[in-house]
């Protein structure tokens, strides 16, 4: 079986939350046995940087943000789902 390949800042800053979605999902899968496993100094890294991409393109504050808008049937952030994370700053 091929290794798996990790999230990477750079690749993540080329995404949109549509595009990293099934990504940080498989990624999210992937971990708890790798953890069960023991984590090497390299895994640590990968699991710490998937941990920030996973962060940023969750956004709670963002989501919050443009929450009250959409209720009220407003428009709201037309890009937070469709701009690429490194086109809307965090990473």
């Amino acid at each position: 079986m091929p290794p798996f390949k990790h999230l990477t800042i750079e690749e993540a800053r080329t995404l949109n939350r549509n595009g990293l979605l099934p990504r940080i999902e498989a990624e999210q899968a992937y971990w708890p046995g790798r953890i069960e496993r023991g984590l090497t100094q390299w895994d640590s890294a990968d699991y710490l940087t998937f941990r920030r991409i996973k962060d940023v393109a969750a956004d709670a504050a963002g989501i919050i943000a443009d929450g009250p808008a959409q209720l009220r049937g407003l428009p709201g952030d037309e890009g937070y789902m469709t701009q690429p994370l490194g086109e809307r700053g965090g990473l």
